[in-house]
Protein backbone atom coordinates (compact mmCIF):
# COMPACT_ATOMS: atom_id res chain seq x y z
CA UNK A 1 0.00 0.00 0.00
CA UNK A 2 1.70 3.37 -0.98
CA UNK A 3 0.68 6.69 -0.04
CA UNK A 4 1.03 10.25 -1.71
CA UNK A 5 0.65 13.60 0.22
CA UNK A 6 -1.23 15.38 -2.39
CA UNK A 7 -1.37 18.62 -0.51
CA UNK A 8 1.21 20.74 -2.25
CA UNK A 9 -0.33 19.48 -5.97
CA UNK A 10 -4.04 20.49 -4.20
CA UNK A 11 -2.58 24.12 -2.92
CA UNK A 12 -1.20 24.30 -6.44
CA UNK A 13 -4.11 23.72 -8.31
CA UNK A 14 -6.15 26.15 -5.96
CA UNK A 15 -3.44 28.64 -6.41
CA UNK A 16 -3.74 28.47 -10.59
CA UNK A 17 -7.34 28.65 -10.28
CA UNK A 18 -7.07 31.55 -8.19
CA UNK A 19 -4.96 33.29 -10.81
CA UNK A 20 -7.05 33.05 -13.88
CA UNK A 21 -10.17 34.23 -11.90
CA UNK A 22 -7.92 37.38 -11.49
CA UNK A 23 -7.07 37.37 -14.76
CA UNK A 24 -10.92 36.60 -16.40
CA UNK A 25 -12.07 39.04 -13.64
CA UNK A 26 -8.97 41.94 -15.16
CA UNK A 27 -10.25 41.39 -18.78
CA UNK A 28 -13.87 41.44 -17.68
CA UNK A 29 -13.31 44.82 -16.25
CA UNK A 30 -11.37 46.39 -19.31
CA UNK A 31 -13.56 44.93 -21.75
CA UNK A 32 -10.59 43.01 -23.17
CA UNK A 33 -10.91 39.69 -24.87
CA UNK A 34 -7.22 37.27 -25.28
CA UNK A 35 -6.08 35.09 -28.12
CA UNK A 36 -3.11 32.55 -27.86
CA UNK A 37 -1.93 31.98 -31.76
CA UNK A 38 0.31 28.35 -32.30
CA UNK A 39 2.67 29.70 -34.84
CA UNK A 40 3.08 26.16 -35.51
CA UNK A 41 0.33 24.69 -36.30
CA UNK A 42 -1.80 27.82 -36.74
CA UNK A 43 -4.20 26.57 -34.38
CA UNK A 44 -5.61 29.61 -32.68
CA UNK A 45 -7.73 30.02 -28.86
CA UNK A 46 -10.03 33.25 -28.49
CA UNK A 47 -11.46 34.05 -24.75
CA UNK A 48 -15.23 34.42 -24.53
CA UNK A 49 -14.72 37.40 -23.98
CA UNK A 50 -13.10 38.06 -27.40
CA UNK A 51 -15.82 36.55 -29.49
CA UNK A 52 -17.89 38.99 -28.20
CA UNK A 53 -15.66 41.55 -28.91
CA UNK A 54 -16.21 40.39 -32.10
CA UNK A 55 -20.30 39.57 -32.06
CA UNK A 56 -19.71 36.09 -32.86
CA UNK A 57 -20.78 33.30 -30.88
CA UNK A 58 -18.46 31.37 -28.45
CA UNK A 59 -19.14 27.70 -30.49
CA UNK A 60 -17.77 29.21 -33.74
CA UNK A 61 -14.52 27.62 -34.25
CA UNK A 62 -11.78 30.08 -33.75
CA UNK A 63 -9.09 30.63 -36.28
CA UNK A 64 -7.00 33.40 -37.85
CA UNK A 65 -8.93 33.38 -41.51
CA UNK A 66 -12.12 34.01 -39.74
CA UNK A 67 -10.02 36.65 -37.78
CA UNK A 68 -8.76 38.07 -40.93
CA UNK A 69 -12.42 37.97 -42.79
CA UNK A 70 -13.52 40.23 -40.15
CA UNK A 71 -10.91 42.84 -40.46
CA UNK A 72 -11.99 45.89 -42.54
CA UNK A 73 -10.77 45.42 -46.62
CA UNK A 74 -8.90 48.34 -45.90
CA UNK A 75 -6.79 47.45 -42.72
CA UNK A 76 -6.32 43.86 -43.38
CA UNK A 77 -3.13 44.19 -45.29
CA UNK A 78 -1.61 46.65 -42.17
CA UNK A 79 -2.44 44.20 -39.71
CA UNK A 80 -0.78 41.18 -41.41
CA UNK A 81 2.02 43.03 -42.12
CA UNK A 82 1.97 44.00 -38.52
CA UNK A 83 1.54 40.47 -37.55
CA UNK A 84 4.28 39.40 -39.51
CA UNK A 85 6.88 41.88 -38.46
CA UNK A 86 5.97 40.86 -35.06
CA UNK A 87 6.91 37.59 -35.88
CA UNK A 88 10.05 37.83 -37.35
CA UNK A 89 11.92 40.41 -35.23
CA UNK A 90 10.25 39.40 -31.93
CA UNK A 91 8.74 43.47 -31.61
CA UNK A 92 5.32 43.29 -29.49
CA UNK A 93 2.52 43.68 -31.92
CA UNK A 94 0.97 46.54 -31.80
CA UNK A 95 -2.17 47.67 -34.33
CA UNK A 96 -5.58 49.68 -34.67
CA UNK A 97 -7.96 48.61 -36.83
CA UNK A 98 -11.09 47.62 -37.67
CA UNK A 99 -13.43 45.00 -37.90
CA UNK A 100 -17.12 44.27 -39.18
CA UNK A 101 -19.09 42.24 -36.87
CA UNK A 102 -21.99 40.06 -38.23
CA UNK A 103 -24.72 42.36 -37.86
CA UNK A 104 -22.97 44.86 -40.14
CA UNK A 105 -21.86 47.17 -36.82
CA UNK A 106 -17.53 48.61 -37.61
CA UNK A 107 -15.82 48.25 -34.24
CA UNK A 108 -11.91 49.99 -33.75
CA UNK A 109 -10.02 47.58 -32.16
CA UNK A 110 -6.46 47.82 -30.56
CA UNK A 111 -4.64 44.92 -30.39
CA UNK A 112 -1.40 44.09 -28.79
CA UNK A 113 0.80 40.57 -28.70
CA UNK A 114 4.14 38.90 -27.99
CA UNK A 115 5.57 36.82 -29.91
CA UNK A 116 6.91 32.97 -27.11
CA UNK A 117 10.07 31.89 -28.47
CA UNK A 118 11.99 28.33 -27.88
CA UNK A 119 15.56 28.78 -26.14
CA UNK A 120 16.96 28.49 -29.59
CA UNK A 121 15.01 31.71 -30.93
CA UNK A 122 12.50 30.27 -32.87
CA UNK A 123 8.99 31.84 -32.74
CA UNK A 124 6.19 29.06 -31.11
CA UNK A 125 3.09 31.18 -30.08
CA UNK A 126 1.87 34.48 -29.58
CA UNK A 127 -0.15 35.91 -27.00
CA UNK A 128 -1.95 38.39 -26.91
CA UNK A 129 -5.06 41.02 -25.99
CA UNK A 130 -7.84 43.22 -27.81
CA UNK A 131 -10.10 45.52 -26.46
CA UNK A 132 -12.48 47.72 -28.47
CA UNK A 133 -11.70 51.25 -29.08
CA UNK A 134 -14.61 52.44 -30.31
CA UNK A 135 -15.86 55.10 -28.15
CA UNK A 136 -12.38 56.97 -27.87
CA UNK A 137 -11.91 56.83 -31.72
CA UNK A 138 -15.76 58.92 -32.14
CA UNK A 139 -14.41 61.20 -29.37
CA UNK A 140 -11.24 61.81 -30.90
CA UNK A 141 -13.08 62.52 -34.21
CA UNK A 142 -15.75 64.47 -32.79
CA UNK A 143 -13.13 66.73 -31.03
CA UNK A 144 -11.08 67.15 -34.48
CA UNK A 145 -14.55 68.13 -35.96
CA UNK A 146 -15.34 70.45 -33.74
CA UNK A 147 -11.63 71.90 -33.89
CA UNK A 148 -12.56 72.53 -37.87
CA UNK A 149 -15.71 73.72 -37.39
CA UNK A 150 -14.24 76.28 -35.25
CA UNK A 151 -11.24 77.40 -37.24
CA UNK A 152 -13.97 77.57 -40.11
CA UNK A 153 -16.07 80.07 -38.00
CA UNK A 154 -13.09 81.82 -37.33
CA UNK A 155 -11.34 81.88 -40.36
CA UNK A 156 -14.78 83.65 -41.96
CA UNK A 157 -15.43 86.12 -38.98
CA UNK A 158 -15.10 89.97 -40.32
CA UNK A 159 -13.56 90.68 -36.74
CA UNK A 160 -9.48 90.27 -35.83
CA UNK A 161 -9.68 86.73 -33.35
CA UNK A 162 -6.48 85.94 -32.17
CA UNK A 163 -4.43 84.44 -29.09
CA UNK A 164 -1.94 85.73 -27.32
CA UNK A 165 0.30 83.81 -25.10
CA UNK A 166 1.58 85.19 -21.20
CA UNK A 167 4.21 87.14 -22.87
CA UNK A 168 2.00 89.05 -25.38
CA UNK A 169 3.09 86.98 -28.57
CA UNK A 170 0.68 85.70 -31.21
CA UNK A 171 0.08 82.32 -30.74
CA UNK A 172 -2.96 82.31 -33.02
CA UNK A 173 -4.89 84.26 -35.68
CA UNK A 174 -7.92 84.27 -37.53
CA UNK A 175 -7.72 84.58 -41.20
CA UNK A 176 -8.43 88.25 -41.17
CA UNK A 177 -6.19 89.04 -38.64
CA UNK A 178 -3.29 87.50 -40.77
CA UNK A 179 -4.40 89.33 -43.47
CA UNK A 180 -4.29 92.69 -42.02
CA UNK A 181 -1.11 92.38 -40.29
CA UNK A 182 0.33 91.11 -43.23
Amino acid sequence: CYFYDLSNRTAQEAALRESEERLHLSHEAANMGAWDFDLASGDVVWTPLLYKLLGLDPATPSSTDLFFEMIHPDDRETVQAELERSIETGDNFDAVFRVRRPDGDIRHIAGRGRVIRYEGGRPVRMIGVVFDVTERHRMERKARDSAERLRLVLDNAVAFIGTLDVEGRIVEANAMALEAGG
